[in-house]
């Protein structure tokens, strides 16, 4: 293999004939492949716990949006029905279940707390529900889901049946 240039038969270092230099053969030396690993992994090491924090605050909004959607879904039901409609949360294993419609599951590393009216918690305390009526009103209540140092809440206006995301509900 030559590393000349084809119009030169020169083997030095650079060729007096015409001028040109030896060319190296194409690739990367090994301390340019570990100079760029130990930056990747300086930068993995800074980047991943920013990451994963992110990825709880947004495991924690699908299952408050899904636990929203749901309570919306029940309150047009029961107005679509002029008939009462109810949500009922499991809490031993955090579902919960709209009248008639399938069980869903909230993730299990979410904390689950409902508020309600006395009337719609169950004689063991394992299931709470909120009760949606055929003019749009409700029995009120709060769900509270906690995942880490995050919470959420979504509140349940009784006299309108009303559904609100509260980002900080300690503050409301």
């Amino acid at each position: 293999m030559s590393y000349l240039y084809p119009q030169c038969a020169n083997y030095r270092n650079r060729c007096n004939h015409c001028n040109y230099r030896l060319l190296r053969p194409a690739g990367f030396t090994l301390l340019e492949v570990l100079l760029v690993l130990a930056i990747m992994a300086a930068l993995a090491a800074v980047l991943l716990p920013q990451v994963m924090s992110g990825r709880d605050h947004y495991q924690l909004t699908r299952n408050v949006r899904d636990v929203a959607s749901a309570m919306r879904m029940t309150r047009a039901l029961a107005i679509k029905a002029q008939t009462d409609k109810t949500i009922q949360f499991n809490m031993d294993n955090k579902t919960f279940q709209v009248d008639g419609e399938k069980t869903r599951t909230i993730d299990e590393e979410i904390n689950l707390e409902v508020l309600t009216a006395e009337s719609e918690i169950s004689e063991d305390g394992n299931r709470a529900g909120v009760r949606f009526y055929a003019d749009g009103a409700s029995t009120g209540g709060r769900v509270t889901l906690t995942l880490a140092d995050d919470k959420r809440a979504i509140d349940v206006v009784w006299m309108t049946g009303q559904i609100n995301i509260l980002d900080n509900p300690d503050n409301q």
